[in-house]
């Protein structure tokens, strides 16, 4: 439960930086192919052509699915969006702990 609660967190950390940075276009296809999301969150997602409000949704709904989820989502942006992962684990509270 607790691995829950930190994937979650992380989320909302850099919950900005995703919304601001992140083409969901580009990732939430991996996502739906390994099963994290539906065929019918991926269409409700892309659905807006707003691409913050899309980014923001997606975000959203992906703090809802867990840890499994997010190692998924994390496994995505290695592939698509390489430099936005490393930002988010060397700016990870747990990192931050790591070099004390």
């Amino acid at each position: 439960m607790a691995v829950r609660g930190v994937a979650r967190n992380l989320l909302w950390t850099h919950k900005a930086v995703i919304v601001n940075e992140l083409d969901v276009s580009r990732v939430l296809p991996i996502l739906v192919r390994r099963g994290v999301f539906s065929y019918a969150e991926e269409r409700e997602i892309l659905s807006s052509s707003d691409a913050l409000f899309r980014a923001d949704m997606f975000v959203d709904r992906l703090s809802t699915k867990g840890p499994d989820a997010f190692a998924q989502f994390c496994r995505a942006l290695e592939l698509t969006y390489p430099s936005l992962l490393t930002r988010f684990l060397l700016q990870s509270p747990s990192s931050d702990q790591a070099g004390n």
